[in-house]
């Protein structure tokens, strides 16, 4: 590894999901909220309303955002609902819990939350914004603007005390940015949280792509699904044949100009890039093995319901699988697959894998 970067950790920063389903046919009862929202707007000391929906605690908040008419608040995400459009649910996942749980688990989560109202599903979800960050410890800045090579055609940098802290490349649907996180944690986002993730706290530096929703479709990718099977790949084309930093040399033509090391890192880790998980680097795992228990828990649980949900559809659909018949099915399938000794020494192996601290 070049010693004047580090890379840390990788992942989904920013998810914006659009769910098509009905909720006409629901337990929501709409006229209920729009009386809940008329008495938060006449009392200027409440400025939400706590309630449990769909087995989730929200936080209703007194005005929707157009066209969605209601907007419920929850630790991982922010809901907003339409009675009567498609797609009815837009969601606004967050940064935090992005890190923290991964979107499988959080998308898994809505899906449940709608099962539990009685939504009705009408097609699949659409992704209408993904912000994918690479995050690395670079001490040294030896490189500016003017390195890079690309198709974008804005740029933009911004500097304090002199000193340049972010780089900005294109507008609209297709954004770059490279600046320096550590310092916008203290300067105005105040994430700690990411200090345990990296396992320090300053110069880190930020490679951060914006894809909204055209620049999405242009690259295959529509649903929750195309972007676990093709983001890596859209993430390699970018860095590869779109926007490039570039090593200065004689050459007078900078698209001849040799990759920067940190690029040639940043095009590794979008090819082993899991769409989904968080790539931390093991030795620097912030949690206990009983918090990365839990959370694999949860997403065991909704790979289950959906595996339930298939298997009853192939019995016929007339009835639902219990959890126990849903499980002795599973575990019928692993004994079939991953006979005794085979399960031991791929559990072992996993087990090495794993160098979190208990």
């Amino acid at each position: 590894m070049n010693d004047t970067f580090r890379p840390l950790i990788s992942g989904i920063d920013s998810l914006y999901l659009s769910f098509d389903v009905d909720p006409r046919p629901s337990a929501i009862d709409f006229a209920e909220l729009d009386y809940l929202k008329q008495l938060l707007r006449d009392d200027p000391k409440r400025s939400v309303h706590r309630m449990t929906l769909g087995g989730l605690e929200l936080g209703l908040l007194p005005s929707g955002q157009f066209p969605y008419a209601h907007v419920f608040e929850h630790p991982h995400f922010t809901l907003k609902l339409a009675e009567r459009m498609s797609p009815a649910l837009f969601v606004e996942f967050r940064s935090e819990a992005l890190w923290h749980f991964g979107s499988v688990a959080l998308v898994q989560s809505v899906r449940d939350w709608c099962g539990a109202l009685g939504m009705t599903p009408l097609g699949p979800d659409r992704v209408s914004r993904v912000d994918v960050a690479f995050d690395t410890h670079l001490p040294v800045m030896d490189f500016c603007l003017d390195h890079f090579v690309t198709r974008l055609r804005r740029d933009k940098r911004f500097r304090r005390s002199g000193q340049v802290q972010t780089m900005h490349l294109g507008s609209g649907d297709l954004q770059l940015r490279v600046y320096d996180k550590s310092a916008e944690i203290v300067e105005a986002s105040s994430k700690t949280w990411f200090h345990p993730l990296w396992g320090i706290k300053d110069d880190v530096w930020r490679i951060e792509w914006q894809l909204r929703r055209e620049a999405l479709k242009e690259r295959g990718i529509d649903s929750f699904h195309d972007l676990g099977a093709r983001l890596s790949g859209v993430l390699v084309s970018l860095a590869s044949d779109h926007t490039s930093l570039r090593q200065p040399c004689d050459d007078q033509n900078r698209s001849r100009w040799p990759l920067h090391l940190l690029w040639r890192n940043l095009i590794e880790r979008s090819r082993s890039f899991a769409g989904f998980d968080i790539e931390t680097p093991q030795e620097r795992w912030p949690d206990s093995l009983a918090v990365v228990h839990e959370r694999s828990a949860l997403a065991i649980l909704g790979y289950l319901k959906r595996f339930a949900a298939e298997a009853s559809l192939l019995e016929g659909g007339d009835h639902i699988l219990s959890t126990d018949d849903a499980l002795a099915l599973l575990l019928r399938r692993a004994n079939d697959n991953c006979p005794g000794p085979l399960w031991d020494a791929d559990v072992r192996a996993k087990m090495d894998a794993l160098e979190v601290k208990r």
